[in-house]
């Protein structure tokens, strides 16, 4: 595995193979979710180029940034196990020479919401930095998780509207056996947290059933998802969580099911977000409603 650290080289150690380019970005802390958007691209490219960049425009909270986990040296060893072909490893001063002034600002009715609305120019910090690798690589394909879903759809909407010409493939969210999301902030969590944080996946999984029972008895409707959407919170209230939100939305959208009178749902349409704090750290996840949409490590 070759490593670039600049953006000349990068280009140089890419010209002629713009076809083949798979990318998959990261902030290091390689782990098995990772790993698994490297494996999916390898069905659509030969040459695979992941970057490592810890990117301070998505951070509202500078202690956040400081404790982020930074673990480059076994993250270059898993990379060049999983035959990745280039690392771009760029420096801030390599990916932003000068102040950042020019920002790609998503429009609020997705942005705005959900994880954007705890987290202020959360997507800004994100669409900007994830447009300048694209332009670094410049890749026939990139890859996402679904992990993150808001962000995943945010970008997949961004290319479409700037016509780069990446495909954006989202890779399944991957777990551990008692359903936690594998996640570089999970190595964060004390022993008894750790043992805990697998209720938000118990709640999401609860609220699907509840969806699907209704759903088949024609029952669901705005209200009782709004009650399902309560009832959820309350249940991480009791636990000792201190949920943020928890939200059945429309896969393509992040529109409220039900938005007009009379409305149509289908249910695989559907899927649920949530963030919500155990002790000091913060757990975001989604489960998609009628479909499998994780994978066991």
């Amino acid at each position: 595995m070759e490593i670039c650290e600049s953006i000349d080289n990068l280009r140089m150690r890419l010209k002629g193979r713009e076809e083949d380019i798979v990318f998959v970005p990261t902030m290091g802390n390689i782990h098995e979710g990772h790993l698994s958007l490297i494996e999916i691209g390898k069905k659509h490219g030969k040459f695979i180029v992941c970057s490592i960049f810890i990117n301070p425009l998505q951070f509202d909270d500078v202690e956040d940034f400081r404790t982020y986990p930074r673990t480059i040296y076994s993250d270059i060893e898993k990379l060049s196990d999983a035959e990745v072909n280039v690392l771009f490893l760029p420096s801030e001063e390599v990916l932003f020479p000068q102040p950042q002034v020019f920002f790609v600002v998503p429009p609020d009715n997705l942005s705005k919401i959900l994880e954007g609305y705890f987290r202020k120019d959360f997507f800004i910090g994100v669409t900007t930095i994830v447009l300048k690798l694209l332009q670094c690589a410049r890749p026939k394909v990139a890859v996402f998780g679904k992990k993150d879903f808001q962000q995943a759809l945010i970008l997949e909407k961004m290319c479409s509207q700037f016509q780069i010409p990446t495909e954006i493939i989202l890779g399944e969210t991957v777990r551990e056996d008692d359903g936690l999301a594998v996640s570089s902030r999970n190595s964060k969590l004390s022993k008894t947290e750790r043992v805990d944080s697998a209720y938000l996946y118990k709640v999401m999984e609860e609220a699907v059933f509840n969806i699907l029972a209704l759903h088949d008895e024609s029952a669901l409707n705005k209200a009782e998802i709004a009650k399902i959407e309560s009832s959820s919170m309350n249940k991480l209230f009791l636990k000792g969580w201190k949920p943020e939100y928890f939200a059945v939305r429309v896969k393509s959208n992040l529109e409220k099911p039900f938005k007009t009178e009379g409305q149509k749902v289908i249910v695989d349409d559907l899927i649920i977000l949530t963030a919500a704090w155990i002790g000091v750290n913060r757990l975001i996840d989604n489960l998609e409603i009628g479909s499998k949409s994780s994978t066991k490590i």
